[in-house]
């Protein structure tokens, strides 16, 4: 729907009706609901009220049942409570969505099992199988299994007639970042012996061993990779009885994508949940190896992108150089040494702003950028003035965008970001001065400003 004409209004009843424009059906009436509530559909229908969020001043739409649309026509008050503008998003990070076991998902070396929680991971990188070194199938039993419990449904017995190396292994790690690799076990011979190892990329960086007993049990691996390729996994049975391992799962940690989009970021080294300045949950980047990684290949022809992002430096960091956004090595948005942002597409093209970030208090900082070039920077909802510092101003070059964006990593000029994160969002157009206050006022109470 390109257009919507409102045909009339109510005064009294405070309906708002529309000319039929929505469905075939409405075309001889329309349609009328009141203000702040979702109309209601004739019996048998699907979808397609609109409704006006009197909080908002946005239009929503019915999608069927009730729900309102996840598509990036309308603003949705009922799946992104902090307000924010909707029209574009095509990234959101916060903070307050951790998941169940908070930032970073922590070790477990044999936990009483249970049921994975699935969480928000749902990158399993590739199907698991089974082999022995040996040759030899009666070292092994391979089962059956409900379909939930492994990528290919079965588990594996590891005989007592066999010491030998019985391997699961999945391929194909795309991206830097903090991997989990989760399995149950259990023996029908407590004191049993299972042992884990690795080769490939990381080699032998899961490597533990655990004792089996009748009592199912589970455990959890997490390990920072840091390259791509190939990881295989491998669990011998090196004493006692015969020893099940099942519902083995291998996924990156992820900082989860709310926008609807799944561009979930894979989280790198070890960001942790935290009470941030005025008593806000955040998560706190420690300045050594923390950062968070993305798919960016949402960008519009033109390359019009906007990113808006709510952080505090720790106090004493801005004494160097600290990533914000980087587009691996086609530039990058920072703060530099006074808490000036910067905008560096590339090369000898760069600009500084004349507003500062503070340390230890909230800023929220929004980069815009528009046909290929021109880039405006906001701090706190208001142009923050950026400026020619470089050789060529920052707007006089085509901003070639990668396909791989990065929060808070190191680059050749820049260190790791130290200090508290909020919330993260990124637009695949241009953000109006207007939108980008209403971002800011949408949240800040959230900030304590």
């Amino acid at each position: 729907m390109s257009s919507l004409r409102v045909d009339s209004l109510d005064s009294d009843s405070g309906y708002v009706a529309f000319p039929g424009g929505l469905d075939s059906s409405e075309a001889t009436s329309g349609m009328g609901f009141p203000r702040g509530t979702t109309a209601q559909r004739p019996s048998g229908m699907i979808g397609g009220e609109v409704r006006l969020n009197l909080d908002t001043k946005y239009l929503e739409q019915n999608t069927g049942s009730n729900s309102l649309s996840t598509q990036n026509l309308w603003y949705d008050s009922n799946n992104h409570t902090n307000g924010i503008v909707k029209g574009g998003l095509m990234v959101h990070y916060d903070a307050r969505a951790a998941g169940s076991f908070g930032y970073p998902t922590p070790e477990d070396d044999g936990g009483i099992a249970q049921r994975f929680d699935p969480k928000l991971h749902d990158d399993i990188l590739g199907n698991w199988n089974v082999y022995s070194t040996s040759g030899n199938t009666a070292y092994y039993n391979l089962n059956s299994q409900d379909p939930w419990a492994t990528p290919n449904g079965r588990s594996v017995t590891l005989l007592n007639t066999s010491t030998g190396w019985i391997g699961y292994f999945v391929s194909n790690v795309q991206r830097p970042g903090r991997y989990v690799l989760e399995f149950q076990y259990v023996a029908d011979q407590n004191s049993s012996s299972l042992v884990l190892d690795n080769d490939g990329l990381s080699d032998n960086s899961f490597n533990r061993s655990y004792t089996a007993g009748t009592t199912a049990r589970r455990a959890r691996r997490v390990v920072n990779v840091d390259g791509t390729g190939e990881i295989r996994h491998f669990f011998r049975r090196d004493s006692g009885g015969n020893i099940t391992v099942y519902n083995i799962r291998f996924y990156q940690d992820v900082m989860a994508d709310l926008s609807g989009n799944y561009n979930n970021g894979g989280i790198f080294g070890d960001p942790s949940l935290q009470t941030g300045p005025g008593g806000t949950y955040s998560v706190y980047f420690d300045g050594v190896n923390d950062y968070v990684v993305f798919d960016n290949t949402f960008w519009n022809p033109r390359r019009q992108c906007s990113m808006g992002i709510w952080f505090s430096p720790y106090a004493g960091s801005l004494s160097s150089q600290r990533m914000l956004v980087d587009f691996e090595t086609t530039g990058d948005f920072c703060l530099v040494d006074n808490g000036e942002l910067r905008c560096h597409p590339t090369g000898a093209y760069w600009g500084d702003t004349l507003s500062t970030a503070s340390e230890g208090v909230w800023n929220y900082a929004v980069l815009v950028q528009a046909d290929h070039g021109w880039r405006t920077v906001y701090l706190n909802g208001v142009d923050a003035t950026l400026q020619n510092t470089g050789t060529n101003p920052p707007y006089a070059v085509d901003y070639a965008l990668s396909t791989r964006a990065r929060l808070f990593n190191a680059g050749t000029y820049r260190n790791y970001f130290q200090g508290y994160f909020g919330s993260f969002h990124a637009y695949n157009r241009e953000l109006t001065p207007e939108e980008v206050l209403h971002n800011y006022n949408a949240e800040k109470a959230r900030y304590g400003l």
